[in-house]
């Protein structure tokens, strides 16, 4: 067995998540063997994971598990990568649900291709929401009207992401070769200065300048020479410039979108307006 499937379990938001999970991993067929690997992570006591192995324990299903002492999601799936074995390891979050049968089989098919190093079920062009946001500050500061707030937000955003925010597969439903995954770096938030005065690698933001900064983790299978390529439902593979094509993120009614989470439930239940703004800040206009 060369393939990991990793799903992560965020201990403080209970087990309505994992339960939600199993019920769609049962029914829906990955359609390759695998792993199942537990990743219990945002733990205080070790007793708050009992419930957790109570429900995985009345399953039929095969699992095995990893506590992680990190709180967030990109220094969990490093500290599982570093502890697993397998050839090939396979991420999912603790919001996700699996839409369709032979998921897990596209995404591997996918990422064998000759010259492929990572494969998502979603991704996106840009943040244009971000971007516009970020010259919004500047404008502010040009007319002089500035907070403190502020300038840290654009100080943060110019040294992580400016110009822009690059094309970008999600970190969610993805799967990479585990040696591959390891050579990545997980950086720390520029500049390295304000590290000494907040603790970044405690927050967020460190595991979104993974995602989709100026270092993220589609920027460095690039810089490998390697290609990022995004599949949907029929198992199809696009490349960047067709990503949207693939109606998975953000885009139309996301009708062929392999794994659900809370970001695409969001644009699920989103009016129509509402819609129209999560579209352009994935793909632009």
């Amino acid at each position: 067995m060369n393939l990991a499937l990793v799903y992560l379990s965020y201990i403080p938001f209970g087990t309505e998540y994992l339960i939600s999970f199993l019920n769609s991993y049962t029914v829906k067929k990955a359609g390759i063997e695998h792993k199942l690997v537990i990743l219990f992570n945002g733990h205080q006591t070790y007793e708050e994971i009992d419930p957790f192995l109570e429900i995985l324990n009345s399953s039929d299903i095969k699992f095995e598990y990893i506590i992680s002492p990190h709180k967030f999601d990109i220094g969990s799936y490093f500290y599982a990568a570093a502890n697993l074995s397998t050839e090939y390891v396979a991420f999912v979050n603790t919001y996700s649900r699996i839409l369709h049968d032979n998921w897990l089989l596209y995404l591997y098919q996918n990422l064998t291709k000759t010259g492929v190093g990572c494969v998502s079920a979603t991704g996106s062009w840009s943040d244009y929401h971000h971007n516009d946001e970020y010259m919004s500050i500047i404008s502010d500061f040009r007319s002089l009207n500035f907070s403190i707030n502020k300038l840290k937000k654009a100080i943060l955003y110019r040294f992580n992401f400016f110009p822009f925010v690059k094309p970008h597969l999600r970190t969610n439903a993805f799967i990479i070769k585990r040696i591959i995954f390891l050579k990545l770096k997980f950086s720390l938030v520029k500049p390295i200065v304000l590290n000494w005065f907040t603790n970044y690698s405690g927050t967020k933001l460190k595991s979104l300048c993974f995602e989709h900064g100026n270092n993220s983790l589609t920027s460095q299978i690039i810089g490998m020479g390697l290609k990022p390529l995004l599949v949907n439902k029929l198992g199809k593979g696009y490349e960047i410039e067709r990503w949207r094509e693939a109606a998975t993120f953000w885009t139309s009614s996301q009708q062929n979108l392999l794994v659900s989470d809370n970001q695409t439930m969001k644009y699920e239940l989103a009016d129509k307006e509402q819609k129209k703004a999560l579209a352009y800040a994935a793909w632009g206009s």
